[in-house]
């Protein structure tokens, strides 16, 4: 590494209280909740519903996919396998259908 360039990972040292305002602000993350209730009319509840099927039978066909990979935990191969498959047997978005594959895995 060139002189007078440190390692990404290398913190600075914690003698001063700008160098521990930054460090902080690094470790320090913040996570902030909502809980929302929508109103939405007897069609559209019923349109989430099956949304919410669809993307459960996904998971569940996803899961099953990965096992016969050999236990795969990666998302991106997983997700090379079934995106496809996601998008026109579950009729799932393509932001769902790249988000299932990634979630099989934890």
């Amino acid at each position: 590494m060139p002189e007078g360039r440190r390692h990404p990972n290398h913190f600075p040292p914690f003698h001063d209280s700008a160098n521990i305002d930054s460090v902080r602000e690094i470790i320090m993350r913040q996570t902030l909740t909502a809980k929302l209730k929508v109103e939405v009319t007897q069609e559209q509840k019923e349109q989430l519903r099956l949304t919410c099927l669809a993307y459960r039978d996904a998971l569940n066909y996803t899961s099953g996919v990965a096992f016969e990979m050999g236990k795969t935990y990666n998302g991106t191969k997983i997700q090379k396998e079934v995106y496809y498959t996601l998008r026109e047997k579950f009729n799932l978005p393509s932001q769902m259908a790249c988000n299932v594959p990634t979630l099989v895995p934890r």
